[in-house]
């Protein structure tokens, strides 16, 4: 049975500012969130863009993590900061438009900020970003449920969340929060995507599950909302993340970038 996700008359955040208005010419605005750190959201959010930008769509990706921000780092791009500081021009990025605080922050540099500061700073970046014409933008969310989540769940008018997650069911019950979140401000569940599922051992072939299996289609069924797929653990997407390139463009074949194509297939079909 169907769990709905619950309710609630007095919801215990700040007062509802005004909006911010979706910038012209972008036609889907996607979060993808997770309740925690370390399951592989950021490089979810980069490999979704880039399968976007393969197919043919005019892509980019807001990395709303300020103070840990990866999508610099998923992408070998430079881009200068008086570039997008005074330009506001986002970084190209294999086709994708990437707009990441570790553009003006590289190297260990790190973001000491506050949270209404952090919550500032997407409001700025976000807004001042030419982003162009864009059939989506993907919104790379910090992990959790405080200011920088309520700034783009609730501010920005996205679409809807994809909640990313792994096997272990540990991952996925904190998970669960950010999914209770984009209930409670109501806005859409697009889907669960379970991370770092089974890999194949390179010695016998056996499947290997060090974080176990099945919370993420779980996590989907209890709340009746869609389970986008698995993504498997490979070495190809981990040599991907070292040399700085979505694996689904340096290995479109691999195992890794055929589950994130059907997940980014399940994805805009969701959409209106």
């Amino acid at each position: 049975m169907d769990t709905p996700p619950p309710q609630s008359e007095a919801k215990p955040f700040a007062p509802v500012p005004a909006p911010i208005q979706r910038p012209d010419g972008i036609k889907h605005i996607i979060a993808v969130i997770s309740g925690k750190g370390g399951v592989g959201k950021s490089t979810v959010s980069a490999n979704i863009a880039a399968s976007f930008a393969i197919l043919g769509n005019t892509v980019g990706l807001f990395d709303a993590d300020l103070t840990g921000h990866s999508q610099s780092m998923l992408f070998d791009t430079h881009t200068s900061i008086e570039s997008m500081l005074k330009k506001h021009e986002p970084a190209d990025c294999c086709g994708v438009k990437v707009a990441s605080f570790g553009f003006l922050y590289p190297d260990a540099k790190t973001v000491i900020w506050r949270g209404p500061m952090i919550s500032n700073g997407i409001k700025a970046l976000f807004g001042q970003t030419n982003w162009g014409e864009l059939d989506y933008l993907i919104v790379d969310l910090p992990p959790g449920t405080s200011d920088a989540q309520l700034t783009v769940i609730r501010d920005i008018p996205i679409d809807g969340g994809i909640v990313v997650t792994t096997p272990d069911p540990l991952a996925a019950s904190v998970a669960e929060r950010g999914l209770v979140m984009l209930s409670e401000l109501n806005k859409k569940i697009l889907g669960v995507v379970e991370n770092m599922s089974a890999g194949v051992c390179q010695a016998c072939g056996d499947a290997l599950r060090p974080f176990g299996s099945g919370a993420g289609k779980k996590l989907a069924e209890k709340y009746g909302v869609a389970f986008f797929g698995t993504v498997p653990l490979s070495l190809e997407l981990h040599d991907a993340v070292e040399s700085r390139k979505p694996v689904v463009l340096k290995y479109p074949d691999s195992p890794a970038s055929k589950s994130f194509f059907q997940i980014t297939d399940a994805l805009k079909k969701s959409l209106p």
